[in-house]
């Protein structure tokens, strides 16, 4: 029961809970699990905000209250076997994520946020910044729906969005969502006899 009682202390100051960062794919579930099987699967890493489940394909998720915790679910359950197949598990792709250019220098982490907080509520805001922590004029910027990523998208390719008194438009496209902290693991390699020694 230690784990449970220190839960909170696994999110970070300010982070917002059950974002769809913390949102898990669980995937090769057998075809007889119930929702009671599955939350108790994931029963340690706290209490579930949104649980789905596919029998019939055998998939579900489940959404975690902090990234940190959804880290350790994933590291911990993907591919551990479950009545005789083995479970993947991957963060879901976040399909209310935008992608913006064109940023001045003095946007900040805040003042994205609270830019496009008028689109509808903004789970995270983030400007990318180079290795010496200067900003690389690129931000990402993750919507809690799908209407509201859609109508920052329009509204900011339809007309012109300026974030400060600069006249510099904002560039916003959708995110391209690559699976970048998995990478490629050895077992899904394809294997090259050239190189198998």
């Amino acid at each position: 029961m230690g784990f449970k009682a220190n839960l909170s202390l696994l999110r970070r100051p300010g982070e917002k809970t059950y974002t769809q960062r913390c949102r898990l794919f669980v995937g090769n579930l057998p075809a007889d699990i119930t929702d009671e099987d599955f939350k108790r699967l994931f029963a340690k890493y706290g209490e579930p905000g949104e649980v789905f489940i596919n029998k019939g394909k055998g998939f579900g998720f489940i959404k975690l209250e902090s990234r940190a915790l959804a880290e350790i679910a994933k590291a911990e359950l993907d591919d551990t076997p479950m009545r005789g197949r083995q479970l993947r598990v991957r963060f879901a792709t976040h399909a209310a994520a935008l992608s913006v250019r064109n940023l001045s220098p003095y946007v900040s982490n805040e003042l994205l946020e609270e830019a496009f907080s008028q689109f509808g509520p903004v789970e995270r805001a983030v400007v990318i910044v180079d290795d010496r922590g200067r900003s690389t004029g690129k931000g990402i910027v993750e919507f809690a729906s799908k209407p509201a990523a859609r109508k920052a998208f329009e509204r900011c390719t339809e007309g012109v969005f300026l974030l400060t008194t600069t006249p510099r438009p904002v560039i916003v496209e959708p995110l391209e969502q690559l699976d970048d902290e998995d990478g490629l693991p050895e077992k899904l390699a394809q294997k090259n006899p050239m190189y198998q020694k």
